[in-house]
Order: structure tokens, then C-alpha cells, then sequence
């Protein structure tokens, strides 16, 4: 499952996993996490793998305009996968939404962040 609640030291993070996903499935899955948030409609922890992932420019228009409507819901974001271009779309996302997702080298670096 691309959206699922995981435990790391007692607390839960949303952990949203586009590995592999095409754009189809990209977009399947933040509709979900929009669902999953919604149904939550409380602040969250949220961890963001996207190691091996394409992007477009059809998805981050998406994913933006979620990610200013989702923000009061997060707590505390963090990614795993920034890379090369991905490094200046992350920029130009917390710009546009005011969100602070903040990148990791490795989910574990990213969990332990989360639970400060």
C-alpha cells in the first residue's frame, strides 16, 4: 500500500511510499493521502519516500495546490529521495505551500527527526 500509519518510538507517521509509482498511481495516491487526512483531521507526522520516482510538471501542479489545503493537518514533514532536480521542486514546494518538508539521506534519519 502506497499510504499507510507506521510506529516509530511509540508515535504514528504517515508514511506515503510513491516508489515505483507512475504518474497514474502518483496521482491514485495523493488522493488518498488527501482521504487518509481528512478522516485523521488532526496534525500528523508525515514521511515522503521518493527514491526511483519520476515527476511531472501535471503532478507537482497537484500536488502543490494539496499541499496548501493539507498544511494546517501537518505537523512535522519529512522526505527521503530529494536528488538533483527534485532538490529546486522541494524549494519551490515549501515556497508555495509554506510547508517546511524537510529532506533525508535515509527513512531512519527521517524517522528519528519526526519524533523529536
Amino acid at each position: 500500500m502506497s499510504v499507510s500509519w507506521i510506529e516509530h518510538k511509540g508515535k504514528e507517521i504517515l508514511f506515503i511510499d510513491y516508489r515505483g509509482l507512475g504518474m497514474e498511481e502518483s496521482l491514485e495516491t495523493l488522493e488518498q493521502v488527501e482521504k487518509t487526512m481528512a478522516e485523521r483531521n488532526e496534525k500528523a507526522l508525515i514521511l515522503v519516500d521518493t527514491r526511483d520516482t519520476y515527476t511531472s510538471a501535471e503532478f507537482m501542479a497537484r500536488l502543490k495546490e494539496s499541499g496548501k489545503q493539507m498544511r494546517p493537518l501537518m505537523e512535522k514533514q519529512a522526505i527521503v529521495g530529494i536528488t538533483g532536480l527534485k532538490a529546486i521542486l522541494l524549494d519551490a514546494y515549501n515556497r508555495f505551500t509554506g510547508s517546511a518538508l524537510k529532506p533525508f539521506s535515509t527513512l531512519e534519519e527521517a524517522k528519528e527527526w519526526l519524533v523529536k
